[in-house]
């Protein structure tokens, strides 16, 4: 009998110090009080910097080449969509990889090769206009964005131009 109550108490210890967390809570929600919310793994604090959206891809960073790869916006147009479409009256907002080729030839791609350096990849339309407040890389004599750029302007083909 002696051992037998024992060796509940060592269960009993060895239960209690399982059941709770780091501040001694119990990791079963039904303990929590009706104003508590569990704790959810991967989620993000109020005001985390690394939990913000990305925000305006061709935005300055403080630190150039940093950046996470944006996704564009929807308010934007791909290759595909504009070449599709053939002809589009005024301006608007395409969406793609910059490629500058050795040559000094711009292009607007739907992707970007992963070759070193990159080459353009998928959809492409000719570029034109000034490409200088955007952040692009330059090795071996070629240009090009690491991430899809957002580029206002005009589509009169082959070309688009760069407002």
């Amino acid at each position: 009998m002696k051992k037998l109550a024992v060796l509940l108490s060592v269960m009993a210890l060895a239960l209690a110090a399982c059941g709770g967390g780091s501040n001694g809570a119990a990791a079963d929600s039904s303990v929590l009080a009706d104003d508590e919310t569990p704790p959810v793994a991967g989620a993000c604090l109020a005001d985390d910097p690394d939990c913000e959206d990305i925000g305006d891809p061709n935005a300055p960073t403080d630190t150039p080449g940093t950046s996470d790869e944006p996704v564009p916006p929807v308010d934007s147009l791909s290759v595909a969509d504009v070449l599709a479409a053939g002809t589009i009256d005024g301006g608007f907002v395409i969406s793609g990889y910059v490629f500058v080729a050795a040559d000094g030839s711009a292009r607007i791609c739907d992707a970007i090769l992963e070759s070193y350096p990159p080459q353009c990849g998928g959809d492409s339309i000719a570029l034109a206009g000034d490409l200088s407040r955007f952040e692009l890389t330059t090795d071996q004599g070629v240009t090009w964005s690491d991430a899809p750029l957002r580029i206002e302007g005009t589509y009169t083909a082959p070309t688009f131009t760069a407002a």
